[in-house]
């Protein structure tokens, strides 16, 4: 599989992270809901909330393992795809792992942050105390995204393939970082767009969500193709 590095392409590997990483915001908040009874709210483009009444909810913690489980059904999809001799469907592969952040995953619990060490902690802390929920944690992560990202270089053919495959685990985190967190998240804080109706997700949110799966869809990242043009002989 021969991965292109072209503008297009990466516009449209981009607007699937977007749209990817709205439906794991959004399977934090639908889980607060069935948990608390009672809408979450979506204060930025990566960062929810419980409502009040979950306060004393001791299971409020299934809300956060919810982004994570889709995220990595998602990826793990894509490892399973990956498996299969059937080259078509690698592309859609592809955009499956690298569209859920696999490696901003693993850097993230490298670096003590994530979904999956917030669980640990709010379950084992006492237990094991903060660094053994770190090592855990990683210990965790690292099994469920190095197969998927070994899967996915062993079907690359591209020339110089491990710096293709570093730009597409790392670009995307800055820039990210610039566009959602920062641009983005100066508007829905500028009040504009910023009701707040299903699942306490912003208007803003909702609108940039559909308008990036509008894009990838048109720009079609996972498009099925020949195995001559994918690279297979």
């Amino acid at each position: 599989m021969n991965i292109p590095y072209t503008l297009r392409y990466c516009i449209a590997i981009m607007a699937s992270i977007f749209v990817l990483g709205q439906l794991h915001e959004m399977a934090h908040l639908f889980v607060v809901q069935l948990v608390c009874g009672c809408a979450g709210r979506q204060i930025d483009l990566n960062l929810w909330t419980t409502g009040a009444q979950c306060n004393n909810s001791q299971y409020t913690y299934l809300a956060t393992l919810a982004g994570p489980v889709f995220s990595y059904a998602m990826i793990w999809t894509g490892h399973l795809i990956f498996r299969k001799n059937d080259a078509r469907y690698w592309p859609f592969a592809f955009v499956l792992v690298m569209g859920n952040l696999v490696f901003a995953r693993l850097f993230t619990a490298a670096i003590g942050g994530g979904d999956e060490i917030t669980v640990l902690k709010a379950l084992l802390l006492p237990h094991i105390g903060p660094w053994g929920c770190r090592i855990l944690g990683f210990a965790i992560v690292a099994s469920l995204t190095l197969p998927p990202i070994l899967m996915l270089y062993k079907r690359m053919t591209n020339d110089r393939k491990v710096w293709v495959l570093l730009a597409f685990c790392i670009l995307p985190m800055p820039i990210m970082y610039l566009y959602e967190f920062k641009l983005l998240g100066m508007v829905l804080h500028s009040g504009w767009l910023s009701t707040r109706r299903w699942l306490g997700v912003p208007d803003l949110v909702y609108l940039h969500t559909l308008a990036m799966a509008v894009l990838a869809l048109v720009l079609n990242p996972a498009r099925l193709r020949p195995a001559a043009q994918l690279g297979i002989a």
